[in-house]
């Protein structure tokens, strides 16, 4: 609807439509999908994006707006406060309820946060999922399209970005990292079942392994241990 469009957040509506594409590159383009079965599974940070911050602003933010005018212009009626108040939220656009996206699957259906592993640890909750039969098909993938200055603050106050602007991965010059946007999502089945639906089928997970860092000196120092641990546990879960 309009209105859910004005205040949904940027993330949501592209994620939509990248669903939606791989749904119909899997094969659903013509056929139903199995929607009590379906589970959607996806990894976003944590970071606000368009649509929270706005709800912030309408809330939190007006109102100290209007308490800070009134400290310093005490003079000010109340009913102009109030004005200004309402102007201010006019201008930040619509925030009711009709801006949260309604849920269009009847299986499971979240967000995970697991920093630069997000869409990792997606894919591996899907597999799960898959492997125990509560889920026939799981979308699964991640979402960042939020390069707003508090996310960048805080990766130049941790010197996580590359002053070299490369990224290089294990490499011993290796100064940090790149941040960039995108939407990805992948439509996972039983192996079985894809061949038996003629999906199209690009590629196999064989295994998954998930692990932490644990208990280490700081976030800039990372455990070795914990890394190796979840390689370890993917090449043994694939045989």
């Amino acid at each position: 609807m309009p209105k859910a469009v004005q205040g949904a957040e940027p993330d949501q509506l592209l994620t939509l439509e990248v669903a939606s594409r791989a749904l119909a590159d899997a094969g659903y383009g013509a056929r139903p999908l199995p929607r009590a079965t379906t589970g959607v599974i996806l990894g976003r940070g944590g970071y606000a994006g368009a649509g929270r911050t706005r709800l912030e602003q309408h809330v939190r933010t007006a109102q100290q707006l209007v308490s800070c005018l009134a400290d310093l212009l005490p003079g000010v009626p109340e009913a102009e406060l109030a004005r200004v108040k309402r102007e201010f939220q006019a201008q930040l656009g619509a925030a009711g309820p009709d801006a949260a996206i309604g849920l269009v699957v009847k299986g499971p259906a979240f967000t995970v946060d697991a920093a630069c592993a997000s869409a990792l640890v997606a894919v591996d909750q899907a597999c799960r999922e898959l492997a125990s039969g509560r889920c026939d098909v799981v979308l699964a993938g991640g979402v960042h399209v939020s390069q707003d200055e508090a996310f960048w603050s805080v990766f130049c106050q941790l010197g996580a970005l590359s002053r070299s602007g490369r990224s290089r991965p294990f490499h011993q010059d290796a100064d940090g990292l790149l941040i960039g946007e995108g939407v990805g999502v992948v439509v996972l089945k039983r192996l079985a079942d894809a061949v038996a639906d003629r999906d199209r089928i690009y590629a196999v997970i064989k295994g998954a392994g998930v692990a932490s860092d644990g208990r280490e000196a700081s976030l800039m120092s990372p455990g070795v241990e914990g890394q190796t641990l979840a390689l370890e546990r993917a090449w043994r879960e694939s045989g």
